[in-house]
C-alpha cells in the first residue's frame, strides 16, 4: 500500500499560557459572558454613579502576543468616559505581602488632562490605590499613568508614548512594606517580557515620594474599573484580567512552542514550557476545521507542576477521516482552573490508493490489528473467512469517508488454524491470510 504523504508543520512561538495556577490567584476575568450583558451580571458590583450608563462587554476579544488568558475567549469590556464604576471582590482582604493586577488594554481616545481606569480599593470604599490612568500626548499618542492613593499626591506618567488602538499588557503592583506608614510601593510595568522573574518596573513610587502624613492602608480587597468624568477619562477596552500575590500567578505558565506535522494518517503534536507553576497537565483538543462541533478532548498529558527548566512534550493522533483538522492544548491547573493555547491546523489527505494491510501480530492469539485504506468515499466491508469460505466474524460493514483505518480483530471462541480476511468497496477488493494459534 502506498499512501500519498503529507507534511505540514505549524509553529507558534513564544506566547504563554497563561491561567489560574496557584492557590494565590485572587481572582480571573476572560469576560466569556454574553455579548451586551453588564458585568454587574458576572459577578462584578455597581460602585459610584450605579445604573449609568453601566459598563458592558463586547463580541471582540483582545489579543497580545505571548498573553493567552482572554485570547480567543468570551469578548471585552468596554469603558466609557463616563457611567458606573464596577468592582469585584477578591475573596480576602490584605494587608501585607504585594497584590499584581495583568490585564489587557487597548485605548482609542483620552484626554490631555488625563484620568484613571483601574486601581485596586478596600471593597467598596473610596479608598483607592495604584490608580492607573491614560492621558493623550500631543503627538497623537497617549501615557500610562500612576498614582499610589487617592487622598493626594499626583501622577507619575510613563513618557514613552504607545499608540491608541492597539492592545498593550499591564500589570499593576502594591507592595506593603512594614518599614515605616508611609513607605508602601505601587509599580506599572508596561508590556513586560512574558516569562522569567519580576522585571524593574516601568514608573514606581515608594518613600520619598509617597503622600506625606498619610498612613498605610488597612487593606487591599477588590479590583476596580472606573469609568471617570466626561472630560477626563479615557476610552478604553479591557480583557484577560488576573490578579494575584506573586509575579508568577499573574504571568505563569510559558509555553515556548507548538508544532504539528502530519506523516501519512498519523498527527504528531509537539509543545515545550520553558517554566511551569502548579501545571496539573494539559488536554489535548481536536476539532474538524469549518464544522460545527465543538472541541474534543482526545488525550490528558501530565504536566511538571511547578518547574524553571525546560520540558518537552509529544503526542500523536491517529486520523482515518479526510480534512482539515483544527489542534489546541487546554492548560489544566491544580485547582481546575485552565486556559487555552492558540491553535495549529493541518491537513490530512486521502490515501492514493486503496489497500489492504498485513495483520500484525501474526500469528496471533487471541486479537490483531488489521489496517486498510480506501481511496474513494462508498461502502466497505471487512469480514473474516474459514477455509471453507464460510463467515466467521464481520469486522465492520458500511459507508465511509475516504482515509486510512484500524479494525481489531478479536478470536475468541475460535479455533486455532488459517483464516481469511478480505476487505470490499465498490471499488476494490483484497484478501489476505492470517493465522491464529491458541
Amino acid at each position: 500500500m502506498r499512501l500519498r504523504n503529507t507534511f505540514l508543520i505549524v509553529l507558534f512561538s513564544a506566547f504563554l499560557f497563561c491561567g489560574i495556577v496557584n492557590s494565590q490567584v485572587l481572582f480571573s476575568d476572560n469576560f466569556s459572558y454574553t455579548t451586551g450583558n453588564l458585568v454587574t451580571q458576572g459577578g462584578w458590583t455597581a460602585g459610584s454613579g450605579a445604573g449609568t450608563t453601566p459598563m458592558q462587554v463586547i463580541a471582540t476579544s483582545l489579543t497580545y502576543p505571548g498573553y493567552s488568558f482572554g485570547t480567543g475567549v468570551g469578548g471585552a469590556v468596554q469603558i466609557g468616559t463616563s457611567g458606573e464604576d464596577d468592582f469585584h471582590l477578591l475573596g480576602t482582604s490584605l494587608s501585607s505581602g504585594a497584590v499584581y493586577a495583568s490585564l489587557l488594554v487597548n485605548c482609542s481616545a483620552a484626554s490631555a488632562a488625563g484620568d484613571y481606569f483601574v486601581h485596586f480599593a478596600d471593597g467598596g470604599t473610596f479608598n483607592l490605590f495604584c490608580r492607573t490612568a491614560i492621558r493623550s500626548s500631543a503627538t497623537n499618542t497617549f501615557d500610562f499613568g500612576l498614582e499610589k492613593y487617592s487622598a493626594g499626591g499626583s501622577y507619575v506618567y510613563t513618557n514613552q508614548p504607545l499608540n491608541f488602538n492597539q492592545t498593550y499588557l499591564i500589570v499593576i503592583k502594591y507592595k506593603f512594606n512594614p518599614t515605616t506608614t508611609t513607605d508602601d510601593e505601587v509599580d506599572l510595568f508596561v508590556s513586560p517580557t512574558i516569562g522569567g522573574t519580576e522585571p524593574t518596573p516601568t514608573i514606581s513610587t515608594s518613600a520619598g515620594t509617597d503622600i506625606t502624613g498619610l498612613a498605610t492602608p488597612s487593606s487591599i480587597s477588590s479590583i476596580n474599573f472606573r469609568q471617570g468624568s466626561a472630560s477626563n477619562a479615557p476610552t478604553v477596552q479591557v480583557d484577560g484580567l488576573i490578579v494575584g500575590t506573586q509575579w508568577s500567578d499573574v504571568l505563569p505558565v510559558e509555553l515556548t512552542s507548538f508544532s504539528a506535522s502530519v506523516v501519512n494518517n498519523n498527527v504528531n503534536l509537539r509543545w515545550s514550557t520553558a517554566s511551569e507553576i502548579n501545571n496539573k497537565g494539559f488536554e489535548v483538543q481536536r476539532k474538524l476545521s469549518g464544522s460545527k462541533d465543538n472541541y474534543t478532548t482526545i488525550a490528558n498529558i501530565n504536566g511538571n507542576g511547578t518547574s524553571t527548566e525546560i520540558h518537552n512534550y509529544s503526542y500523536t493522533d491517529k486520523l482515518s477521516v479526510v480534512g482539515k483538522y483544527s489542534y489546541r492544548l487546554k492548560q489544566v491547573d491544580y485547582s481546575g482552573a485552565f486556559s487555552y493555547s492558540k491553535t495549529v491546523e493541518v491537513e490530512f489527505n486521502a490515501p492514493v490508493q486503496f489497500g489492504l494491510n498485513q495483520n500484525f501480530p501474526n500469528p496471533f492469539n487471541p486479537s490483531t490489528t488489521i489496517n486498510f485504506s480506501i481511496a474513494k468515499a462508498g461502502n466497505v466491508s471487512l469480514k473474516v473467512y474459514n477455509l471453507l469460505g464460510q463467515e466467521v466474524r464481520t469486522l465492520l460493514t458500511g459507508f465511509k469517508e475516504a482515509g486510512s483505518y484500524t479494525v481489531n480483530f478479536n478470536a475468541e471462541g475460535l479455533n486455532s488454524g488459517l483464516y481469511i480476511y478480505k476487505l470490499e468497496t465498490d471499488n476494490f477488493s483484497q484478501v489476505k491470510k492470517m493465522t491464529l494459534l491458541k
